[in-house]
């Protein structure tokens, strides 16, 4: 068989098909986190694009994963997405005057603004009452819904999810909720 190696030459290591095997086991990581963020984005009603396969042609959008166009803020998934080098989220955030969020595989996140990092306990995602809608937000900045930009101390909050906690654990098991939004 063409499949395999030369009698006397079973116990040799191809080092090339490893690093390939390796490198789609990172893929899959990637592929994964990308998938349980954009089910969080759906279950949360919050408006997002997948930046790789948007089209869009700046900067941010050919190295960010998510766009979150209510939020006018940026989403990197923290895996090598296939393609792109390491990630450099404060100083994107520097640079572009947005808010660019790190997300983990383990449901956690973290934010970056203004070329600032926040740790996963100084970051938030909020349920504005007066509107409804999720947001990411810094805990030591302004607390006003950046979707409505309602504003009346801390008491417009409705909901608050710490980023060193798993967002994933708020999602029901299974993706029969999405499945039915499409539908209807």
């Amino acid at each position: 068989m063409a499949d395999r190696l030369p009698a006397g030459e079973e116990g040799q290591v191809d080092i090339k098909k490893i690093e390939t095997i390796l490198q789609f086991e990172t893929y899959r990581m990637y592929y994964n986190a990308c998938h349980q963020w954009a089910k969080f984005f759906e279950f949360v009603n919050m408006a997002w694009v997948y930046c790789p396969g948007s089209g869009r042609v700046s900067e941010l959008d050919k190295t960010a994963d998510f766009y979150l166009p209510d939020q006018g803020a940026y989403f990197v998934v923290d895996f090598g997405r296939p393609g792109r080098g390491f990630v450099d989220c404060k100083k994107l955030s520097k640079q572009s005057g947005r808010s660019v969020i790190l997300g983990s595989g383990d449901g956690t996140f973290r934010i970056f603004e203004g070329g600032e990092a926040f740790s996963g306990i100084e970051t938030v995602l909020c349920r504005c009452a007066a509107c409804g809608r999720w947001y990411f937000m810094n805990e030591p900045g302004s607390y006003a819904c950046r979707v409505c930009g309602e504003y009346d101390g801390d008491h417009h909050l409705l909901q608050w999810i710490d980023g060193s906690g798993n967002v994933f654990e708020k999602m029901p098991v299974g993706c029969e909720w999405l499945f039915q939004r499409m539908k209807g």
